[in-house]
């Protein structure tokens, strides 16, 4: 047995499933219960038990940060069996299992096999920035009706891919010119994705499936390769995914791991379904049930359990700890989201700088602005709530010319670290109250699924250079190299390059032809393919193009790419990044004196540090590899510690993670849960879910908290507190101020039935 694979370090139930015999099995692990130490407990297992060679191990997740951490945990087990890892952190053999996101491995079938569909090997992977792109364009080819946005129909072509259902099929419910134009918007997106040799990220599940159900050597090829799968968050896969593992696994065994009640991705196409259907899928499969949770304290615990009864869609799972019982969640009410913002604030500082409860109090006195006075945790008096004082006591505020302050308590130089805090919402917009109150007192933050560093304006047109080096057709990377910086290079001059290029997309193949068989399966025959065509453009530009200005620009500008091109093979790819950044003027474009310009140029220096992680080989080797990094990454992979900042971030993105402290905003209906899902049971269930999940990330500490009115989309309204808050357990939660709802007991903390508002 490996030294590192340590079966007595498991519970009995994890014991159970990472022993299991070869056969269908299904592992329901709830939150903080252990589920990636069982995952890769179970690969390293059936590896040691000689089961399943490591090359024929394939195991899924959905995202890198999840993918790595697995790789990592696998590695650490395998590499005791010899009594140390290599020097490069790998198994101490050539053979390893495939660890890997549902993407990844797309994009690994279809540059291996995605000639049979006419896809080149250096296809481009396209974001929803470049998608909509190539739609506008289509809309302006096809003259489609502007009324209906483009947006609209993008949601039109990803709800097909994702539920793979024919496009017709989906058209139906919808009448008329909409029908038509979502019909025509579809293929011609297609025939454009197509003619660029370009996909988008929900092709790189559709493709490979159409690969396997298409086309036998293709499937056989990958049976005979994977013959174990297990796969990560089964709970979210979608209609496509679940087909891509149908077609993948028989012969194969299949090992999943999942929690039907942290299914939250249903607005992306996943299918709750999946998981709660799997026995049925797969007859012999068993199932194994991980309820203990080493993550949590009981308290929260027991609000997470009482959260999830208002769904009626989950398998039947009461998580427990051995943990403490731990301070009681804290649910607290506020007037308005300054309030609540402040209060939250307020908590961190204290919490970080070692205030004790006493001061707290002083400080929160010392702070309360007279527009919240009624809401102070010092004002004893009990009275019901109306909401003619609260309009009342507003209108006195504005009258004295206050308006809503936020705390000016500040955070000392010296305080705790403040990765162990987070800030969880249900919408990006709830994010602007925290933002002015986390500034106010000096407190650095970090919002996850804000604008993404490789979104960023720079960053976007430093890698539109790379990747026409890998696909000259990709025109929307082509049409922004002709603006990052500008070049002389107008619209009509531009198309007139495109229609060259479309009219030579077969140059590639064809005087490649001889070299094919000494080059198969290299990401040389792309470069040389490039190289070849920019070189016969060259040529035709010269003739092709009408004025001395545009054709200088032109070649002055294909010169430059060939310069590129034609660089050492040896040359590392941050190198020749750094030569593109400043030869191509980027560099000096954004270097104008300003502090935006700066931000901006350490933005392209940091983008050359992070292609510093490919230096191990040529650059042509490394260029798709980094690309395809770069387009697969997630908001949850650029979440780092490395930085002493509170975390800001919806629900949805929280998902995986975990936090000492958890401060849990805007929980009144409308927000949470959703006003769309009011008349939607799956909807609705979902967003209990949701709830789940976010109570579940904290380890030691949870604050609930909602408001009475709320300033959300230019408009204040009264807002009331979510029916998830009702029937919370006495003994596990402190409520703080003066929650609306009837006790069934003397005691005000039982909440069980619910009144909106009492005047």
């Amino acid at each position: 047995m490996f030294e590192n694979l340590d079966l007595k370090s498991l519970n009995e139930r994890q014991r159970l499933a990472v022993t299991a015999p070869m056969k269908p099995a299904l592992v329901l692990a709830g939150a903080g219960s252990g589920k990636t130490r069982v995952l890769a407990f179970r690969i390293a297992y059936v590896i040691d038990m000689g089961w399943v060679s490591p090359e024929h191990i394939l195991a899924l997740t959905f995202t890198n940060k999840a993918a790595r951490e697995m790789q990592s945990r696998v590695l650490a087990l395998l590499g005791g069996k010899s009594g140390q890892q290599t020097a490069d952190n790998r198994l101490p053999t050539t053979k390893t299992p495939t660890l890997s996101t549902f993407h990844s491995l797309g994009v690994r079938i279809l540059r291996q096999h995605g000639y049979l569909l006419n896809l080149p090997k250096t296809f481009a992977i396209y974001d929803k920035e470049d998608q909509l792109k190539v739609l506008k364009d289509v809309y302006v080819e096809k003259e489609l009706d502007e009324k209906i946005k483009p947006q609209a129909v993008l949601h039109f072509i990803h709800t097909v891919k994702n539920n793979g259902v024919a496009p017709e099929v989906l058209a139906e419910q919808y009448s008329g010119y909409m029908s038509q134009t979502f019909l025509q918007g579809y293929y011609g997106y297609q025939a454009a994705l197509l003619a660029q040799g370009g996909v988008d990220l929900d092709d790189l599940l559709v493709l490979p499936l159409k690969l396997l159900s298409s086309f036998e050597e293709v499937r056989s090829y990958y049976r005979a390769r994977f013959r174990y799968i297990l796969v990560d968050e089964y709970q979210d896969t979608n209609p496509v995914q679940y087909a891509l593992l149908r077609q993948l696994s028989p012969p194969a065994a299949i090992f999943v791991v999942g929690d039907d009640a942290q299914s939250i991705y249903g607005f992306r196409g996943s299918d709750i379904t999946n998981i709660l259907n799997f026995e049925h899928d797969f007859p012999e499969a068993e199932v194994f049930v991980l309820d203990q949770n080493y993550r949590s304290t009981q308290n929260i615990l027991a609000v997470s359990g009482a959260v999830l009864k208002h769904s009626k869609e989950q398998k039947p799972k009461v998580l427990w700890t051995e943990n403490s019982a731990g301070q009681r969640v804290v649910v607290r009410e506020f007037a308005n989201e300054t309030a609540e913002a402040n209060f939250v604030v307020r908590t961190i500082v204290e919490l970080a700088s070692g205030i004790t409860n006493h001061d707290s109090r002083i400080m929160n006195q010392a702070e309360e602005s007279p527009e919240l006075s009624f809401d102070s945790e010092l004002d004893t008096e009990e009275r019901p709530f109306s909401v003619l004082d609260y309009m009342l006591e507003q209108r006195n505020a504005k009258s004295k010319g206050k308006s809503q302050n936020y705390s000016t308590v500040h955070l000392p130089e010296k305080h705790a670290p403040l990765s162990q805090f987070a800030i969880l919402y249900r919408t990006h917009a709830q994010s602007r109250a925290l933002e002015d109150a986390l500034l106010a007192s000096g407190v650095p933050y970090k919002i996850v699924g804000g604008v993404r560093f490789y979104d960023r304006q720079e960053v976007k047109d430093a890698l539109s250079y790379l990747r026409v080096l890998q696909n000259i057709r990709d025109f929307v990377a082509l049409t922004r190299t002709f603006t990052a910086p500008p070049k002389g290079i107008g619209d009509k001059t531009g198309s007139l390059v495109k229609a060259l290029i479309l009219k030579n997309e077969e140059l590639e193949t064809n005087q490649l032809a001889s070299v094919e068989g000494e080059l198969e399966g290299s990401r040389q025959v792309g470069i040389l393919g490039n190289i070849l065509m920019f070189k016969k453009l060259r040529k035709e530009v010269l003739t092709a193009l009408p004025g001395v200005k545009s054709r200088t620009s032109v070649v002055s500008f294909f010169d430059m790419l060939l310069s590129w091109l034609e660089a050492d093979t040896i040359l590392p790819l941050h190198e020749l990044l750094m030569r593109i950044i400043h030869e191509s003027g980027l560099v000096k474009y954004f270097s104008d004196g300003t502090e935006t310009g700066d931000a901006r140029v350490e933005n392209l220096v940091e983008l050359v540090s992070v292609a510093k992680k490919f230096s191990q080989e040529g650059w042509q080797d490394a260029l798709p590899k980094f690309l395809e990094e770069v387009a697969l990454v997630s908001d949850v992979d650029q979440i780092s510690d490395e930085h002493d900042v509170v975390t800001l971030m919806t629900l949805h993105s929280a998902k995986g993670l975990e936090f000492d402290t958890v401060f849990f905003t805007g929980l009144e209906e409308g927000l949470l849960p959703h006003s769309r899902s009011m008349q939607d049971e799956a909807a609705l269930a979902e967003e209990v879910r949701l709830a789940y999940v976010g109570v579940t990330r904290a380890k030691q500490k949870l604050y609930m908290t909602y408001v009475i009115m709320r300033g959300l989309f230019g408009e204040s309204r009264l807002a009331v507190p979510s029916r998830l808050l009702r029937e919370l357990p006495e003994h596990s939660v402190e409520w703080r101020g003066r929650p609306r709802f009837l006790p069934n007991s003397d005691s005000p903390n039982s909440g069980v039935t619910y009144e909106p508002f009492v005047e």
